[in-house]
């Protein structure tokens, strides 16, 4: 049983990668058959920590967004590093302009511990200026660990974040 179990995480983190590759390389296609490519800077604290990171707002209101934290100290125990990968569409709820809601589907990657945590977020962003964002959002989580039967949900990645845009 526990050759099997290791074989379907193998099978997981081999169908994350994928995954990420494909979140990776569709802005990447998109803005070459197109100039309408925007990046932004994203910082976001939510219940890991604050994490930063990139957005890739291409096309019809898609977004990729990228964020990642890394925790170190002196003596190598409990470091850590955290990938965060989403797809968010967005779509109206208001007239407002300025005021965006969105879904998404969300990959979290923690890689001391080797956990997954595949999830959906909804959320809203309002845009105080044109290069200033403001968002918050929620988000449920499925956590799996790689070294046990360890299963757990979690809203961790909730929270409130700033977008810069350049």
């Amino acid at each position: 049983m526990n050759k099997d179990k290791n074989i379907s995480i193998s099978k997981l983190l081999i169908h994350s990668a994928f995954l990420i590759c494909v979140l990776m390389i569709a802005p990447t296609a998109y803005a070459q058959q197109t100039d309408d490519i925007d990046i932004s800077g994203v910082m976001k604290v939510s219940g890991v920590s604050p994490m930063v990171g990139t957005n890739f707002n291409f096309g019809g209101g898609n977004t990729i967004r990228t964020l990642g934290f890394f925790s170190a100290n002196s003596s190598g125990i409990n470091d850590s590093f955290v990938l965060d990968l989403s797809y968010l569409r967005n779509f109206n709820l208001s007239d407002v302009e300025s005021l965006d809601t969105y879904w998404g589907i969300n990959l979290h990657l923690q890689f001391d511990d080797t956990v997954i945590g595949p999830g959906a977020l909804f959320g809203t962003s309002y845009s105080m200026s044109k290069h200033f964002a403001i968002f918050g959002e929620a988000g449920l989580n499925v956590f799996i660990v790689d070294d046990s039967s360890f299963r757990s949900f979690g809203m961790i990645n909730s929270g409130l974040g700033i977008e810069v845009s350049w």
